[in-house]
């Protein structure tokens, strides 16, 4: 038994190292922010020349203030020139030599069951992308309903 636990972690520590980045100042990208405003609550990733790192990471905080928010939508776009022009993302299925493509790609969470402040996380695959523009908005809540969003990128590893 120890032998075998060993093996699994001297093999576990040889392979590549996957990269994690914070984004904005220590990972928050949206600070705490109402729904109320006059503009969605909304953040934008450029990446760098050279960075090679292909996945998002979203952690999304909701404070629901009279618990009626029903949904809150995650619609992102990818930007070939620095948001100078948004092109929606699409998701695709495939059976046998059809794909069924459906845009825009759309993360719609239904946070009813969680607790305030209600918590969870969305990846995004953002290999090859230049930049990523995401909006949030909410369904069935308030002015006062509040959204906090934190970011980080990642390699794939």
């Amino acid at each position: 038994m120890l032998k075998a636990l060993a093996f699994s972690i001297l093999m576990a520590t040889t392979g590549p190292a996957q990269l994690y980045q914070k984004l904005g100042s220590d990972g928050v990208v949206i600070p705490s922010t109402t729904f109320g405003g006059p503009q969605p609550p909304s953040f934008v990733v450029n990446r760098n020349a050279g960075n090679t790192m292909g996945l998002l990471m979203v952690y999304i905080e909701v404070t629901d203030a009279d618990d009626s928010v029903t949904a809150i939508t995650m619609n992102c776009a990818a930007s070939p020139d620095l948001n100078t022009t948004n092109w929606f993302l699409q998701t695709c299925t495939v059976s046998g030599a059809t794909a069924t493509c459906v845009m825009p790609l759309t993360f719609v969470t239904d946070p009813s069951g969680l607790t305030s402040p209600k918590r969870w996380m969305s990846r995004v695959d953002i290999e090859g992308v230049q930049s990523m523009k995401c909006v949030f908005t909410n369904t069935g809540g308030t002015a006062a309903d509040s959204i906090r969003v934190l970011a980080a990128l990642s390699t794939k590893g």
